[in-house]
């Protein structure tokens, strides 16, 4: 005769609890695991910005590094124009080609060839637009250098040109694939500058005032330039010897919250008045620093001649070789008073929606006839 034997299970209570010492478990284990999540995540965002950030600065001093001349606008374009105060004009892009004959006339005005004929070439321009998560276009003009002469009442007077001293030769188009701003930004900035965290106290006052990460996942830095002892100038003078640029990128799902007007503190005796830009994290900074060799040599063909002309513009002959008659071409005759990088501040509020903005206007030595 067969025994009948019970099967024995847990009971309801028992899975409860075990299910309850599981949980606890694995809500430890999640506690572990989420910090190296994070950092591990924080690491690889890292690593993308700063492949992402070194194609970007690649690019820029393959671009300029070479340059002959080159002149930078901060906020917008803008010409000499002595009749208002800040004796300069703001220009929009669409006027850019006004900027560009500035350029020609500052750097190449009566500049000749061997031949004694107007020398040619091409100017490039390069932007770069902050406000669309720096987006970098380029263009080209060809020129021919200004002519001008004396006439008898000692009046500047410009020979006319055979066609346009500024003609356009490849319109404006996107430099960079859109490839790398499919999951980041950029904001490019001259000189030379770092980033630092805004304490939760500094971020949500004024003049900032932005919301706080409640569960720690995001901050804010501001992006500012380097200063001296005093707090008051820049520890590096942006020009020839220290042409720098800095780089931030950001991911397409972070923000660049804006710029800020720093006020001075007045309890100080320097002026602390600034302004800064500021991301929201993760962010990456890179600077570029270029040596810009062709600007910083000083050999003799640097030397760049003009000719003699007569009061009513002509060439004047030398009778012996029967040849025009060359002079060199300085600050001393009149010439080449422009530093070789110049760095030009537009107005302030004429600019509506470019104030973030940076554009170089450059020549590199190839594209010039000599």
């Amino acid at each position: 005769m067969k025994k009948n034997r019970s099967l024995k299970g847990f009971t309801l209570l028992e899975l409860i609890i075990v299910m309850a010492i599981f949980g606890l478990l694995l809500t430890g284990v999640m506690t572990l695991i989420d910090p190296v999540s994070k950092t591990m995540r924080n690491t690889a965002v890292r690593e993308n910005n700063a492949a992402s950030v070194n194609n970007v600065k690649e690019y820029l001093e393959n671009s300029l590094r070479y340059s002959e001349y080159v002149a930078v606008y901060n906020g917008g374009y803008s010409i000499e124009n002595t009749s208002i105060a800040g004796g300069r004009l703001a220009m929009s892009r669409a006027d850019r080609k006004k900027v560009v004959e500035e350029f020609v006339t500052d750097y190449y005005k009566n500049r000749v060839d061997s031949n004694g004929d107007p020398i040619t070439g091409v100017v490039r321009v390069l932007e770069i637009d902050n406000s669309t998560g720096g987006i970098i276009s380029e263009m080209t003009y060809d020129f021919i250098s200004p002519q001008t002469y004396k006439d008898n009442a000692g009046n500047e007077m410009t020979l006319a040109l055979s066609g346009d001293m500024v003609k356009e030769k490849e319109a404006l188009h996107q430099a960079i694939n859109d490839t790398y701003y499919q999951h980041y930004s950029y904001f490019i900035k001259a000189g030379y500058n770092q980033t630092q965290p805004l304490s939760s106290a500094v971020a949500s006052s004024a003049p900032f005032n932005l919301t706080l990460s409640e569960d720690g996942r995001f901050y804010y830095s501001k992006l500012y330039e380097v200063k001296d002892e005093t707090g008051s100038n820049p520890l590096y003078d942006f020009g020839s010897a220290m042409f720098s640029l800095s780089i931030v990128t950001y991911e397409n799902d972070g923000a660049f919250m804006g710029s800020f007007d720093i006020a001075d503190d007045t309890s100080t005796a320097y002026d602390e008045t600034d302004r800064v830009q500021v991301f929201r994290s993760p962010i990456y900074l890179a600077n570029s620093t270029m040596a810009l060799p062709n600007i910083n040599s000083t050999t003799v063909a640097d030397k760049v001649y003009g000719i003699e002309r007569d009061i009513t513009g002509g060439t004047v002959i030398d009778g012996t070789t029967g040849k025009p008659v060359f002079y060199e071409l300085n600050a001393t005759n009149g010439h080449l008073l422009q530093p070789k990088v110049a760095l030009y501040d537009a107005p302030a509020g004429t600019n509506p929606g470019e104030e973030e903005n940076i554009y170089f206007i450059y020549t590199l030595p190839r594209d010039v006839a000599r």
